[in-house]
């Protein structure tokens, strides 16, 4: 699947992706965002997403972890 963010993604892209994700709390406010990454992910691309989220006022972001 196309992962939605990479952190070598534009500045263009990272505000369709606020865009998109404002839209989608609008319609149900009580939503959480969950980040999926894979072991090919670097650790900092995942803190960049969060902090981009933050920045946003993003509050309810969590990571999904799968069990080993």
């Amino acid at each position: 699947s196309t992962p939605l963010y990479s952190s070598a993604a534009s500045d263009v892209y990272k505000r369709q992706l606020l865009v998109f994700l404002k839209q989608k709390l609008e319609k149900n406010p009580d939503q959480s965002i969950v980040i999926a990454a894979d072991e090919k992910v670097k650790y900092g691309a995942v803190i960049s997403l969060m902090d981009l989220l933050k920045q946003n006022e993003f509050n309810k972001v969590g990571l999904l972890l799968k069990p080993e």
